[in-house]
C-alpha cells in the first residue's frame, strides 16, 4: 500500500457527482499526519486503509449513506468515530477501535449493520450499535465500555467468541455464537426483555455482575451456563410460568451453575425454569431462597433449602392420591368422607366453629391441583 502523509486536512467531496455521488476508495492508501480528514461520498460508498498508524490523525468524518468499508485500523486524536449515517459498515480486516489504555469518547454505528468474517474490538465509553453479522457473521466480537451502559437492541451473529464488559447491560434481541462462548460481565446489573435470546450452540454462556440484579430471558448452550450476581438476585424477566408443561424455559444447557447473594428466583409463582437434561447437573448457591422449575429433575446441589415446583408439583399429587385411596378405602360415601379438611364441605355458617387436625385442603387452579389455600 502507498502512505500518504498529511500536511493540511484532507477533503474529498463526491456527492454532487451524478444523482447519487460516488464513490471514495482510499483503500489502498494508509494515511498519517495529526490533521482532519473530511470525506462526503453522498449514497456512494468510502473506503479505507491503515488511517494514523504512525501519527494519529486529528479526526475523521465521513458523510455517506452507502457502505464504509475498513481495510485497517483508524486512529484519531478526537477519539470520536461517527458511521451512522452509513447504511452498512463492512470489515475487510480484524478491526480495533481504541485501546484498553485510552477509550474513545465515542463510537457511534447507529443503525448500520455491521458485517464481514474477521474480528471487531471496540474500547469506547459511548457506544451504538446496529445489527452485527447478520449478513456475513463477524469472527469474535468484543464490547468494552468501562462503566457506562450499553443497550443492545439489535441482534448479533458471531462464529466464535462474543465479550461484553460494561457497566450496566441492557438486552431485547437476539446475541447467537454459532462456535464460541458468550460472555457478559456488568458492573451494575444485566437485564433482558422477554424476547431476549442468547445462544451459544457449541460452547458456553457466561454471565457476571458485581453489582445489581440480573434478570435473564431465555439462554441455550451447548455445555454450561454459569450466572453470578456477587451482590444481588437473578430472576425470571420472561416470568410466565403457570405449570411445567406451561412455561417458558430460562436456561436450557448440559450443566448449569447459578449464585447470587440474593434469591435465585423470585417465589414459587416466579422461579427459574431449568432443563438440564435428565443426565444434567444443577449446582445452586443463594444468600436467601431458591425457586426454580426443575422440568427434567436434574441432579441438584445447593447450599440451601430449593423450592423446585416439579418436585412440590409430584409431592403435591402423590399427597392427593394418598389420601384419596386411603378415605375411599373406608367409604363410598362422598358426602362424608374427608378428600383433606373436612371443614371446607361445610356451610359457611358451621366453619366458623370448627377447627380441625387433617392436612391442608386439595383445591384446583389453573395451574393443577394444589395444596394449601387458593
Amino acid at each position: 500500500d502507498l502512505t500518504l502523509d498529511l500536511v493540511e486536512a484532507l477533503n474529498i467531496d463526491t456527492s454532487t457527482n451524478g444523482a447519487s455521488g460516488g464513490d471514495i476508495n482510499l483503500s489502498g492508501l494508509n494515511i498519517n499526519g495529526e490533521f482532519s480528514i473530511n470525506l462526503n461520498a453522498g449514497s456512494g460508498n468510502i473506503s479505507l486503509a491503515t488511517i494514523g498508524d504512525t501519527a494519529a490523525v486529528s479526526s475523521l468524518m465521513t458523510l455517506n449513506t452507502g457502505n464504509i468499508e475498513l481495510f485497517g485500523n483508524i486512529n484519531n486524536l478526537e477519539g470520536i468515530f461517527d458511521f451512522s449515517n452509513a447504511s452498512s459498515v463492512i470489515l475487510n480486516e480484524n478491526i480495533i477501535f481504541g485501546d484498553s489504555e485510552l477509550y474513545l469518547a465515542s463510537l457511534l454505528f447507529g443503525d448500520a449493520s455491521i458485517n464481514g468474517n474477521y474480528d471487531l474490538t471496540i474500547f469506547s465509553s459511548i457506544l451504538t450499535l446496529g445489527e452485527i453479522g447478520q449478513n456475513i457473521a463477524l469472527e469474535n466480537l468484543s464490547i468494552n465500555t468501562l462503566d457506562q451502559p450499553i443497550n443492545i437492541n439489535n441482534d448479533i451473529n458471531t462464529a466464535r467468541d462474543i465479550a461484553i464488559n460494561a457497566g450496566s447491560i441492557d438486552v431485547s434481541s437476539k446475541i447467537i455464537s454459532t462456535g464460541g462462548e458468550i460472555k457478559l460481565n456488568s458492573l451494575t446489573g444485566i437485564t433482558m426483555s422477554t424476547e431476549t435470546e442468547l445462544s451459544a450452540t457449541d460452547s458456553d454462556i457466561t454471565l457476571q455482575a458485581a453489582e445489581g440484579d440480573i434478570s435473564i430471558a431465555s439462554l441455550e448452550a451447548l455445555d454450561n451456563v454459569t450466572i453470578t450476581a456477587q451482590a444481588g438476585n437473578i430472576l425470571n424477566a420472561i416470568n410466565d410460568y403457570i405449570s411445567n408443561k406451561s412455561t417458558s424455559t430460562n436456561i436450557t444447557a448440559g450443566t448449569i451453575n447459578l449464585n447470587a447473594s440474593g434469591q435465585i428466583g423470585m417465589s414459587v409463582d416466579s422461579p427459574i425454569v431449568i432443563n438440564a437434561g435428565k443426565d444434567g447437573k444443577l449446582n445452586l448457591t443463594a444468600g436467601d431462597k431458591i425457586y426454580i422449575a426443575n422440568l427434567l429433575n436434574s441432579a441438584t446441589t445447593s447450599n440451601t433449602d430449593v423450592f423446585d415446583n416439579s418436585l412440590l408439583t409430584a409431592s403435591a399429587n402423590a399427597d392427593i392420591m394418598s389420601q384419596l385411596k386411603k378415605e375411599t378405602s373406608n367409604t363410598l360415601k362422598f358426602n362424608s368422607f374427608e378428600i383433606s379438611d373436612p371443614i371446607w364441605q361445610l356451610k359457611q355458617s358451621d366453619q366458623d366453629f370448627k377447627t380441625t387436625n387433617s392436612s391442608p385442603r386439595i383445591y384446583y387452579s389453573n395451574q393443577g391441583w394444589r395444596l394449601g389455600n387458593p
